[in-house]
């Protein structure tokens, strides 16, 4: 499952914080849309190492908990925002 496009375009160029916990979520397409987000939370989902994490400058804080995804790669994506 992806980010529901009607999210996409309802809040993409609005939203701050964006919550998507317990979705089911395995891919972010979609996520390039929300252009001004500073929190992220994508806990309890199916996210893996394999899974595309679009570039945003402005994102401050990155929840991944309890998805299939290795504390390395969490570093990563850490130093890369």
């Amino acid at each position: 499952m992806k980010i529901p496009p009607v999210l996409c375009k309802l809040y993409g160029s609005k939203a701050i914080r964006l919550d998507l916990s317990y979705n089911f979520i395995d891919n972010l397409e979609g996520l390039e849309e929300f252009t001004k987000l500073e929190e992220l939370i994508l806990d309890n989902n199916i996210l893996d190492e394999e899974t595309d994490f679009y570039p945003n400058t402005g994102l401050r804080a990155l929840s991944l908990n309890k998805n299939k995804v290795s504390v390395g790669l969490c570093i990563i994506l850490i130093k890369a925002y």
